[in-house]
């Protein structure tokens, strides 16, 4: 993943594997044949690998540098979201007698607000760069 990062851009990385990442745990979850699930399973990990230090970076990037303290705490006190995405499951589990229905509707749902944080990035960076160039262009015509 950290290759991956090197090339391309950190937002569209993070889009592109939250899909991923939901599509391995969704092979995963309801295949058949062992090898494919424990291929599937290993691929989960690889898509998740990035994810975490591409939103640290986004998150603690995207404030003034004043802020980059608060923000960090913020981002470290967002890791409860491991802990009570078990309970989660396990209440989800219960309920409907399937881990895999628990695993599926956490999982699923958590990587589907993480991509929809990379698509608002990706939109956010675009609106601040046609902004930046409006004004360049701007300051070139009244020089």
């Amino acid at each position: 993943g950290g290759v991956i990062l090197s090339y391309f851009n950190s937002s569209k990385v993070l889009v592109t594997f939250a899909g991923g990442c939901a599509l391995s745990l969704g092979v995963a979850i309801v295949g058949a044949h062992p090898l494919l699930v424990s291929i599937a399973f290993g691929m989960t990990g690889f898509f998740t690998s990035i994810m975490f230090p591409v939103l640290f970076s986004t998150g603690v990037t995207q404030v003034d540098t004043a802020q980059e303290n608060i923000a960090a705490g913020v981002l470290c006190t967002a890791i409860i979201g491991g802990a009570v995405s078990p309970v989660c499951i396990g209440v989800i589990s219960g309920i409907s007698g399937s881990l895999s229905l628990g695993l599926a509707v956490v999982v699923i749902s958590s990587l589907g607000y993480i991509g929809y944080l990379g698509v608002y990035n990706i939109r956010r960076q675009n609106r601040t760069h046609r902004a930046n160039t409006y004004e360049q262009r701007i300051g070139e015509q009244s020089a």
